[in-house]
C-alpha cells in the first residue's frame, strides 16, 4: 500500500511493452560496456517503471534541499546552526533523517565523515536532474562539471534563501529514463562492491564516489514507497 503523498502508483501507469523493454535493456547493456561494466546482470523485467512506486515531486525536491544542505555544511561547517535554522524555518527539518540530524547537531564530526557527506551534492544534482531543473545528466565518469554546478544553483534556492514556491508545479522527467539512469548506477554500485571484496582495482571509466551518490538518490526515488527513510535507503545501498 502507498503512503498518502506518493502520487505514481502501478495501476494509473501504462505498462510498457515487451519490445521496448528490452530495447532499452540492449542500450543499456552497450552503455554499460562503454564504461567497461558488467552488462549481463539485468532482465527486461527490471525496466518496467510501471512496478515501482515514486514519491510526489515536491518530496523528491524537499530531498534534493536537504542534500544540498548537507553537502554545504560539510564545506562549512562552522554554518552548521545557521543551516539548521534555515531547514527549520522553511519547514524541511521534518524530512532530514535521523542520521543527517545527528551530522547537524555534532559539534566535530570527523573530516573523514564531513568529506563523505560533501559528495551529498552528486545526489542533489542528479534529483534535478529527475525533476527537469537541469537538462544534462551528470557524466559517469566525473563528478558534475563546473557547468553543471553553475546551471544547477541557478535552478534551485541557495542554501539559507527562501524556498517558498519552489516546492509547486514540479515535474519528473520520463520515468523509464529516470529508471534507466538509475539502473546504470545500480549496475555501477554492485561492480565496485565487487573490487572492494576481491581486492582488485576499479578498470572502468566510472567515478566511483559520484556513481554511489547518484545511485543513492536515484534509488531512493524509484523504492521511496517500500523504504521512504534516507536512512534507510542507504542502509540498503551500503549492504550492496
Amino acid at each position: 500500500m502507498l503512503r498518502v503523498g506518493f502520487l505514481f502508483q502501478p495501476a494509473h501507469m501504462k505498462k510498457p511493452s515487451a519490445k521496448s523493454l528490452q530495447l532499452r535493456k540492449e542500450k543499456l547493456e552497450t552503455r554499460l560496456r562503454e564504461f567497461g561494466l558488467d552488462s549481463t546482470i539485468r532482465e527486461s523485467i527490471a525496466f518496467d517503471e510501471t512496478q515501482y512506486s515514486y514519491p510526489a515531486p515536491h518530496l523528491s525536491a524537499e530531498r534534493l534541499l536537504i542534500l544540498l544542505a548537507v553537502s554545504f555544511t560539510a564545506y562549512n561547517f562552522d554554518e552548521s546552526e545557521k543551516v539548521m535554522d534555515w531547514l527549520k524555518k522553511e519547514q524541511l527539518w521534518k524530512s532530514v533523517s535521523a542520521h543527517e540530524k545527528e551530522f547537524f547537531r555534532d559539534p566535530d564530526p570527523g573530516e573523514d565523515e564531513k568529506q563523505r557527506l560533501s559528495w551529498r551534492f552528486e545526489g542533489a544534482y542528479i534529483l534535478a536532474w529527475a525533476l527537469k531543473m537541469v537538462s544534462s545528466s551528470a557524466e559517469p565518469g566525473t563528478e558534475c562539471s563546473k557547468e553543471q554546478v553553475n546551471a544547477f544553483l541557478q535552478a534551485v534556492p541557495t542554501v539559507g534563501s527562501s524556498t517558498e514556491g519552489f516546492l509547486s508545479a514540479l515535474h519528473y522527467r520520463s520515468l523509464p529514463e529516470v529508471l534507466d539512469e538509475n539502473l546504470f548506477y545500480e549496475t555501477a554500485t554492485v561492480y565496485f562492491r565487487e573490487i572492494v571484496v576481491r581486492d582488485k582495482e576499479n578498470t572502468s571509466q566510472v567515478h566511483a564516489k559520484a556513481s554511489f551518490e547518484r545511485h543513492l538518490a536515484l534509488s531512493w526515488l524509484r523504492n521511496a514507497a517500500e523504504q521512504p527513510d534516507w536512512d534507510t535507503a542507504a542502509m540498503n545501498i551500503n549492504d550492496i
